[in-house]
């Protein structure tokens, strides 16, 4: 139970810093190439603005609803999971009502070292994905850059 609380808040982070990188290297896209725009074309400045503004818009309306759409799917996939977790447990609780105090002791510390290299994979997975994601906005930036400048 803890090994998915601490996924699923892994989980959360990764996304979290996703949008956070994917808006700030979008905008900062965004407004050097209407800085660029407007030193070329000092007429056409406020219809670049504004084209660049809905583009703007346009783009991070379409990666929120992406953003929403797998933490939706993230939700739903994790109760799922739970789900099937507190099921299995409810049927081993019953068939091991006859279990000692001490069993579930030992028990409980060889579960403690087994989740151990749980949340270490996530929390080196969410790192790795924080990494992969920004590099991806960052290069998604820069594209658009080389595109409209």
């Amino acid at each position: 139970m803890l090994t998915f609380l601490l996924n699923l808040a892994f989980s959360a982070v990764a996304s979290l810093a996703n949008l956070l990188s994917f808006v700030v290297l979008r905008c900062s896209a965004f407004l050097l190439v209407i800085a660029i725009q407007g030193l070329k074309f000092p007429g056409g400045a406020i219809h670049g603005v504004l084209d660049f503004l809905a583009g703007m818009v346009k783009w991070v309306v379409e990666y929120a609803v992406e953003f929403l759409m797998e933490a939706a799917s993230s939700v739903i996939s994790s109760g799922f999971e739970l789900l099937t977790e507190i099921v299995t447990g409810s049927v081993g609780m019953t068939s091991s009502a006859v279990v000692s105090l001490a069993e579930m002791t030992k028990t409980a510390f060889e579960n403690g070292q087994e989740m151990l290299p749980e949340v270490l994979e996530g929390a080196v997975e969410m790192i790795g994905t924080i990494v992969s994601n920004t590099w991806e906005n960052c290069v998604d930036a820069f594209g658009y850059i080389q595109e409209n400048v």
